[in-house]
């Protein structure tokens, strides 16, 4: 049984706090009817639950069964939140006392946590970008303040956590945006570094990725992820509407190879949100199928290798891509991951 309208009404839902159109369109859907026993397990899995019950509440829908069901799912992704929060203040101000620069990611940026994630964002873990010749400074001060060294898992990052009485809580504090190591993410994906920490806008005592980077990297991580959360959508909708009326940094968006990502998700956003974000031209075959599949947060998986087929621009890209998955391939037969 096809699902697409609900999985649509969880987006809505994500999105009513920023976009007057996404309340208007989640309203008529709720007078429509939808499959409820789906959207709880879906919100539930998808970390929406707190998304879906504020927008309940905005329709003056308090005492909606959906809304009741949610409840106590809602209320944990709201403490999760912020925990998570907690702990990543913690970290960055101790890096601050000690002079290392950092940057927030993801979820820990505060364009996304007050605008984009609200009323919850339940991270898993909290992610932390420091220079390269900074890493083993950063790893001493943890240790020192009683985190533990977890392991190197990427080519990127290296994880710490801390016991808290709940369980761990992680930290990833990252050298790099990509894992060039990944023989797929690494041929895809190509910001420079250097180039990242330039652009760096100084926030306090630390920084804040430049709003071109923000967005990019944005991109770059839910495609890596096949978008198979809504709030990676939200995150990139809203910083593709905060961007000026010239439109986005495109030097920027070539130099990470995000702009045939940005082009199947603008395109998309035109036809969900077609008062909001105006059309946009309809991309190549990957781009146009994958930008249909969008909200099919439970199937996306498998069509990762058109994701990554959609986000290439020319034949030689593609070439690079062929090469990068069939390593991958080898990697898995090999290794079993």
């Amino acid at each position: 049984m096809s699902h697409d309208r609900e999985n649509l009404f969880l987006l809505y839902a994500c999105l009513t706090s920023v976009f007057a159109e996404a309340r208007e369109r989640l309203f008529d859907m709720l007078e429509e009817g939808l499959d409820e026993d789906y959207i709880v397990e879906a919100a539930i899995m998808r970390d929406a639950a707190a998304a879906v019950s504020e927008a309940l509440a905005d329709s003056g829908r308090n005492l909606h069964p959906l809304r009741e069901r949610l409840r106590t799912v809602a209320c944990a992704e709201i403490v999760r939140t912020a925990v998570m929060c907690g702990l990543y203040t913690e970290v960055s101000g101790l890096f601050s006392v000690a002079g290392l620069a950092s940057i927030p990611l993801k979820g820990c940026d505060p364009r996304l946590l007050e605008i984009s994630r609200r009323p919850a964002n339940p991270m898993q873990d909290i992610d932390i970008l420091v220079k390269k010749a900074d890493v083993e400074r950063a790893g001493a001060l943890l240790e020192k303040s009683g985190y533990r060294y977890q392991g190197v898992f990427s080519g990127s990052h290296m994880t710490w956590f801390r016991l808290d009485d709940d369980g761990p809580r992680f930290i990833e504090i990252h050298w790099d945006l990509i894992n060039r190591e990944h023989p797929i993410h690494g041929r895809l994906f190509t910001p420079s570094i250097d180039a990242v920490w330039k652009r760096a806008l100084p926030a306090g005592q630390g920084f804040l990725l430049s709003d071109a980077d923000l967005l990019a990297h944005a991109l770059a991580h839910a495609a890596k992820e096949y978008f198979h959360k809504p709030k990676w959508l939200v995150d990139i909708a809203v910083r593709i509407d905060s961007q000026p009326e010239s439109g986005v940094d495109s030097a920027v968006m070539k130099e990470w190879r995000v702009d045939a990502i940005y082009h199947f998700v603008r395109y998309f956003l035109g036809r969900v949100l077609p008062c909001t974000f105006s059309k946009f031209p309809r991309p190549g075959f990957a781009g146009t199928f994958i930008a249909g599949k969008l909200t099919a947060y439970d199937t996306l998986r498998r069509y990762r290798p058109l994701i990554y087929q959609a986000a290439t621009r020319n034949t030689v890209e593609r070439l690079r891509l062929a090469a990068g998955m069939a390593r991958r391939a080898v990697q898995y037969i090999r290794y079993g991951e």
